[in-house]
Parts: C-alpha cells; structure tokens; sequence
C-alpha cells in the first residue's frame, strides 16, 4: 500500500493575517476584505434610516442590543464627544479614515448584552478582534466614570423614593423602596493567588459578588463595588454604602409608614 505524499506549505515571514475574513471582488477581479462600511452591521443598523420607524426592527434592535435604537443614538453622540475616543472619532496619522465608532459601540454592546467573542462581532462589523478589544477596555471606563452616575442615582429623601414606591405601596409594603440582593460575575481569568479566596458556595469557579439594589420596574438604583464572591451577603451589605446608609438614618430618613401588629389571640 503506498501511502500518499503530502506536500507541505511554507508560510513566508511576509505572511499577514488578513483584516477580515470576508470578501468581495472588485473592479479587477482581485479578492479584497470589505470595509466596515460595507458590513451587515452598518447595512442593518447605521446606515438604516427606516429602523426607528418600523416596530418589528426597533423591537429586534432593543432585544438583541438591550438598548432602544434612540438611546444608543444618544450614547453614540456621548462618545463622540468625550475625550476618550479621540482616536475613534478623526483620522489616522496615514489619512486613514477610523472604524466607525457606530460599530464600536454596538460590538461593545453586543459583547456585554449576549456575551459574543470579539472575533464573532469581526464577523458582523468587518473590524478587527483587536480594535474591538482595545475600545472596549476605554468603553467600560467610560461607563465607570461617566454612564453610572448620570443614570444611576439612589433615592436620598422621601420625594426622591416616590417614584420608586409605588408598586410596593400597592402590594402592601409602604416603605419600601426597591429590592436588594448579592449578584455574582464569574471571573474566568483569576490571579491563581486570590482564586481561593474569589471561590463562594454559589459557583464551583471564582466569581465577584455585588450588592445591588433595584426597583419594582427593574431600574438600578445602586450596586455597591465588588468584593470577592467567598463574601456572603452580609458582609457584602456592610459595603454597600447605600444599604448601610439608610440602615444608619443618612438617606430616607424622613419617610414615615404605618406597621400593622400581628395577634396571635385572633
């Protein structure tokens, strides 16, 4: 039986990985990647005038993003104006014009709302994994420091708390405010020195427990900073500052509500 030669390739040092795995052939029959402008992304979702005004794509677009078309407009327009996409948001130093910080933002979106890898949203965006994984590093601070506080503001005082009151006050619980509970975030790639500690009952992996207080329409009112998910959620309470400030009289403390006894005789 004679067995078959195979021949092998050598890979020249000249060899580059390409842009985008996708193609198209142009004028002269030469295969070339597509630009981000010619992505199913930016067909579907930028460059779409008609997506605000049909329900069904509004409603795909809020499902598979986890935002309404209008509001990522909005965040859009937010990034394009703060300091820390400047080099999203001009031209290279070759002339080359920037990805599209539209894409940006919806690869970012779409890795945080469905947990899509960076090389899937090349797939949709036509723009490298690594573009992806280095604005969505400056996308999260931007949410630390300038989306948390914008839109994540807890009730201080009694007119504050209406808003937020009502559904419980219909269900028989005057008083409260919203529900607060311990979440953990798995964190695949843990320092194997703190692993232990970052191991809790809930998960057989490490994780980062918050403390997070929401109301009856499920808006954030408050998550505390992360602490290691071997911490149970009393002692996660004790670091949020929310919870233990309204536990110590600092915030709400001037809502009063009417405790009906209980007789057991009855």
């Amino acid at each position: 039986m004679n067995t078959p030669k195979i021949s092998k390739i050598q890979i020249g040092p000249q060899t580059r990985r390409p842009r985008c795995v996708w193609g198209r052939i142009n004028e002269d029959g030469v295969k070339v990647p597509i630009k981000p402008t010619e992505s199913m992304w930016y067909t579907m979702y930028v460059n779409n005038p008609l997506i605000a005004h049909d329900k069904s794509m509004y409603d795909k677009f809020r499902k598979r993003f986890r935002l309404p078309y209008n509001n990522y407009l909005e965040l859009v327009d937010m990034c394009c104006v703060d300091y820390r996409f400047d080099t999203w948001c001009g031209v290279k130093k070759n002339n080359k014009k920037s990805s599209p910080i539209e894409l940006l933002v919806l690869g970012s979106l779409q890795y945080l709302g469905r947990g899509f890898t960076f090389d899937d949203i090349e797939e949709c965006s036509a723009i490298s994994t690594e573009v992806h994984r280095r604005f969505f590093h400056v996308f999260t601070d931007f949410g630390r420091h300038v989306l948390y506080p914008k839109f994540v503001k807890f009730p201080r005082t009694q007119g504050d708390a209406l808003t937020h009151m009502a559904e419980f006050i219909a269900s028989g619980f005057p008083g409260c405010v919203g529900s607060s509970d311990c979440t953990h975030i798995s964190t695949e790639r843990c320092e194997y020195a703190l692993r232990n500690q970052h191991i809790g009952q809930k998960s057989s992996g490490p994780t980062r427990s918050f403390s997070l207080t929401a109301n009856h329409r499920r808006q954030i009112l408050h998550t505390s900073s992360g602490g290691p998910g071997s911490w149970n959620d009393q002692t996660m309470v004790c670091h949020d500052s929310f919870v233990s400030g309204v536990c110590h009289g600092q915030y709400l403390n001037d809502i009063e509500f009417e405790l009906h006894e209980y007789d057991q005789n009855r």
